[in-house]
């Protein structure tokens, strides 16, 4: 097969991968939280990240399924794998996140605790592959690469493991598959120094066929769109990749179905910002908070406080 014939057929497959996203670019689940989330990292990195996330809302553990008359408080940690791979000269990989969970409900009606349990959450897979942009590189390649606006795709999948009480109306697990397509496009004007992201997404469930232990839970897609706008700040008194990031989560859809009642669109806008600093050669902590600060009857209300730690670990014989 001649050079010409590779290169043809690496680009019906991009373009075809590119079409399947688009198809999805319209849907959103709010997932980034801030921006720079999907920025390139050198190739044959093993790429951990610890995530802590506080959480106030009007709904279960998975954030898009409201629970009426009920407050949670939720204490969140994860950790997830990322192994940096080549995937046809451009940077992706498979994952895997593993969250651990405690869970306070009360009903703010009668003022009673309704839930408290902790455990471990859905486990999810993930794959990530950049469509342009963002060429694998190895780290001394990386070191010197300037970074230029690029367009990623992501695909996330749960699984229904994580711990579930059927008599509950609240929970940890969500006893149900769900499914995530992102698509983010990102754009720098200053070699790296400024970012502005956007993303969007679909996300997909299957049903809770144990609901109450009598009912069958269903919920349409979750769409929507975030945009962030990140900059670096102070490099000459703390060093580069000192950054802080400014943005809003729209989400809307996700109708819940429970037997023969149905609920509304949870159409909602939340604000954001986020700091990051570096750490480690390629490390770093982000610290963010988002906030809803509108939404339509029956939209779950968050208020949430993130602390990321990035942590990349290079293979020394492929450097």
């Amino acid at each position: 097969m001649t050079t010409l014939h590779v290169f043809a057929k690496d680009n019906v497959m991009k373009k075809i991968f590119l079409l399947f996203l688009m198809l999805f670019a319209f849907y959103y689940d709010a997932l980034a939280q801030y921006g720079r989330i999907y920025v390139n990292v050198p190739c044959n990195d093993n790429y951990f990240q610890v995530h802590y996330y506080n959480s106030i809302s009007n709904s279960w553990a998975e954030q898009s399924i409201p629970a009426d008359k009920n407050r949670s408080i939720t204490t969140t940690g994860s950790l997830s794998y990322t192994r940096v791979m080549n995937i046809f000269g451009r940077t992706g990989g498979p994952g895997i996140v593993i969250p651990y969970t405690n869970m306070l409900s009360y009903n703010e009606e009668f003022d009673t605790i309704t839930y408290r349990q902790h455990g471990f959450g859905d486990p999810s897979l993930t794959f990530d592959c950049n469509i342009f942009g963002a060429p694998s590189l190895r780290k001394n390649q990386y070191d010197e690469h300037i970074p230029t606006n690029y367009m990623s795709a992501h695909y996330v999948m749960s699984f229904p493991f994580g711990n579930y009480n059927v008599g509950k109306t609240t929970n940890i697990g969500a006893n149900r598959y769900t499914y995530k397509f992102v698509l983010n496009y990102a754009i720098t004007t200053m070699k790296g120094k400024n970012w502005i992201d956007m993303y969007a997404s679909v996300k997909l469930s299957s049903k809770n066929t144990d609901y109450l232990g009598q009912y069958t839970l269903s919920q349409k897609p979750i769409y929507g769109f975030e945009f962030h706008y990140s900059q670096d700040v102070l490099g000459k008194l703390l060093g580069p990749h000192f950054w802080f990031d400014l943005g809003f989560i729209y989400s809307g859809g996700g109708r819940v179905i429970v037997g023969d009642n149905t609920g509304h669109d949870q159409n909602s806008l939340k604000a954001c910002g986020s700091l990051s600093f570096p750490t480690w050669k390629h490390g770093s902590i982000i610290i963010g908070y988002n906030g809803t600060v509108w939404c339509t009857e029956g939209a779950s209300k968050t208020y949430q406080l993130v602390i990321q730690i990035n942590c990349p670990f290079i293979v020394k014989s492929e450097m």
